[in-house]
């Protein structure tokens, strides 16, 4: 195995679109990767995407991309496919596809492609998990969204090392199509292999928030969204608008159902009715009247109010982002060293708090969104350096 396979994923920074079509966000997935420094730099992007593509459609333009080579498709919980990458052409490598650029290696092997569907889902929480086995030589997995039926972002891969089973699990996708490659990590790795796609329901979806832990309330009117009221103290909230216009309010009370903001310096009441779904406005000159609908509302912890982020990281050791009296940041690091770095805060959006040490030349991205630390420095690295285990309120007396 390249030497410099067992160290790539540190500097795992940019997406690369693979085709003229538009860039979209990377999730990242389950994978197991082939070194423990592994992750992979995914701006987080959860909303469900339209189906863009028939199959046909899909099938015939990835054909012409890849020239005409063969594309299989694939059924969840089907049969097992038996197949082989020995004598097949390399249709992308590691100076186009999203899914390998950077790691180190050029990924010319050839490579097999298989693609299927998936569908509309209401109400349920759902697993793909694909599973490449049986392999006599050091082959990869990889996933790509299918857009236009081109070949666009990476959605997941799985890279390990030897002859170990790769296995990519993907929760609740979006509906559309997927790409599967089948890849050799340089141009003289190729073998037969078996691949299995299963798909499971994991359980219904999660009850609606109650009212009465509701930090966020995303509104709008005719379907379009106009922006959101979040929680950002104790008894504080702000409604931000997408135009970028905010107001603040302090939380008056709460009850089963409802939320009762002030603002005295307009003379404006607001109530969040999380039952029937409404905003409703009133003021002090008498008007009175249904403002906005809900979207959607959340209890999870905003990263306005966080004040310690507890993150593990790919060895084990656990450490600590948390904020100061004095409105610092420091990061205690529960290693042999006990080691502490300092870092200056420079702002806060409704899911990310942003850290900064000049003397370093480091930012940190604390992204309670999606629960990474993530990393970047004046010499241009950026990627997900730990996992968020939770986030905290903290408050000094």
């Amino acid at each position: 195995m390249n030497y410099s396979k067992s160290i790539f994923a540190l500097f795992l920074f940019a997406f690369f679109a693979l085709t003229s079509c538009q860039k979209e966000s990377m999730t990242e997935l389950t994978t197991t990767p082939k070194a423990a420094t592994e992750r992979l730099s995914a701006p987080e992007n959860t909303v469900n995407e339209n189906v863009f593509t028939q199959l046909r459609l899909s099938e015939e333009k990835l054909k012409a991309q890849s020239r005409n080579k063969s594309i299989t498709n694939i059924q969840p919980n089907g049969r097992t496919i038996y197949d082989s990458t020995v004598g097949a052409t390399s249709t992308w490598d590691a100076t186009n596809g999203a899914c390998v650029k950077g790691l180190g290696d050029d990924f010319k092997g050839p490579d097999k492609l298989f693609m299927f569907q998936v569908k509309e889902t209401q109400g349920v929480i759902t697993t793909h998990q694909l599973t490449l086995g049986g392999m006599e030589d050091d082959l990869d997995l990889f996933v790509y969204t299918l857009k236009y039926g081109e070949m666009s972002a990476c959605k997941g891969k799985s890279i390990t090392y030897g002859l170990e089973d790769e296995t990519l699990t993907m929760q609740n996708m979006a509906p559309g199509y997927y790409l599967v490659v089948v890849d050799g990590w340089n141009a003289f790795v190729e073998s037969a292999f078996t691949l299995d796609l299963t798909y499971s329901v994991i359980s219904e979806t999660p009850p609606a928030t109650s009212p009465t832990n509701v930090t966020i309330a995303s509104f709008g009117l005719n379907g379009q969204k106009i922006g959101d009221f979040v929680q950002t103290e104790t008894l504080a909230w702000t409604e931000f608008l997408t135009k970028g216009v905010t107001h603040d309010f302090v939380e008056v009370s709460r009850d089963a159902d409802n939320v009762y903001l002030r603002d005295d310096s307009r003379g404006v009441n607001i109530r969040l009715d999380l039952n029937g779904q409404g905003i409703f406005y009133s003021d002090d000159k008498g008007a009175s009247f249904y403002l906005y609908d809900i979207f959607s509302t959340s209890d999870r912890l905003n990263a306005y109010l966080a004040g310690a982020s507890f993150y593990k990281n790919n060895v084990g050791t656990d450490g600590v982002f948390m904020i100061t009296e004095f409105g610092d940041w420091i990061e205690y690091t529960n290693d042999a060293y006990d080691t502490q770095y300092l870092f200056s805060e420079v702002g806060r959006d409704t899911w990310s708090i942003y850290l900064r040490s000049d003397i370093r030349g480091v930012n940190i991205q604390l992204d309670l969104n999606r629960n990474k630390v993530i990393y970047s420095d004046d010499r241009g690295a950026k990627f997900d350096l730990y996992d968020i285990t939770n986030s905290e309120i903290v408050t000094f007396f």
